[in-house]
């Protein structure tokens, strides 16, 4: 396998971690999600392949010093070069100083460590994991701090020539109207260039369920639908957590375009009776035009009397020009 580079696309990491935590409202954590493109030979990537990472202080491997341990992400779908992995180094590794991310592919039927391979050039990581760190800073590690926020405290009000601080609350204090990318807005708030936020279309997650006694055939347990207005990719994620009623048992997760099928599958089996294993299956499918889609999270049982807790799904859109 020659493989010659890997394409990042940061800012889809930034969305998924906007997206996680203004929807939950739940501490950010340590983990944060990176999003790539693997070209084998100059040909976008298709199938399985297992990934392993690793964190170094300098873009040369061979003058720097690897942080923290390395993590391995096998069985990854990749359509079109597209995949995505979700990565936990911990907090300690980001420490403030600059970090370079190796990235080594295997084809996903290969057991040989030995036949991981390298891309080159290590990336940069910015800016999304720095968040954990610039989240636990505390205001003695801020320079040129305004007058009125020396004492610690971000409770000062105020307004200048255009916005006001109310509280909590900020609004435009101007009679006309306000610009982003342009000089002569012709309404209230004129955006000449591209919104990012959560809770958009292309960014979708649905509530946790759970469901008791799964039976013996494929059943819907949670889905999830975009409204699309052009072509792409959607990144489609089904998550929990299944407790199998016996140790000879099964269940299987999938994620599909239907209900009683899956185009991509987990299979869960307890050791012990009563055993809760946490899954997250995930399927890329290529949008080729605008409109409305739905995607399910299905599952079956071997046995019939195990449950289902906390199943999620999320669908992230990536246009075709990333």
């Amino acid at each position: 396998m020659k493989v010659r580079k890997t394409f990042l696309n940061m800012c889809i990491s930034l969305i998924v971690l906007i997206c996680s935590v203004m929807l939950f409202a739940a501490p950010m954590g340590t983990a944060f999600t990176y999003q790539g493109r693997l070209l084998d030979d100059n040909v976008a990537a298709d199938g399985v392949y297992d990934f392993q990472f690793k964190l170094y202080d300098d873009p040369n491997t061979l003058a720097g010093t690897q942080i923290g341990s390395t993590l391995m992400t096998d069985e990854v779908d990749v359509l079109d070069g597209y995949f995505i992995a979700k990565l936990d180094f911990g907090s300690s590794v980001f420490s403030g100083d600059a970090r370079w991310l190796e990235v080594a592919v295997r084809p996903g039927a290969s057991t040989d460590p030995n036949d991981y391979v390298a891309l080159s050039p290590l990336q940069p990581i910015s800016p999304t994991p720095y968040a954990m760190y610039a989240d636990g800073s505390d205001w003695n590690n801020l320079a040129n701090m305004p007058a009125g926020f020396a004492d610690g405290i971000d409770n000062d009000g105020g307004s200048d020539l255009d916005w006001t601080i109310s509280g909590n609350n900020m609004y435009s204090a101007v009679s006309g109207n306000v610009g982003v990318g342009t000089e002569t807005p012709s309404e209230k708030l004129e955006v000449n260039g591209n919104i990012k936020a959560n809770n958009l279309p292309g960014c979708e997650f649905t509530e946790e369920i759970s469901m008791n006694n799964i039976p013996t055939t494929w059943t819907n347990i949670r889905s999830v639908q975009l409204t699309l207005n052009a072509g792409g990719y959607v990144i489609v994620t089904f998550s929990g957590t299944v407790r199998i009623g016996a140790p000879s048992g099964y269940i299987f997760a999938g994620v599909g375009t239907e209900t009683n099928t899956a185009d991509a599958v987990q299979v869960s089996q307890a050791a012990v009776d009563g055993e809760h294993i946490p899954f997250s299956v995930q399927h890329v499918y290529e949008v080729a035009s605008p409109g409305t889609y739905t995607y399910y999270g299905n599952a079956y049982s071997s046995m019939g009397f195990s449950n289902i807790y906390k199943a999620k799904m999320t669908a992230i859109y990536v246009p075709n020009r990333y």
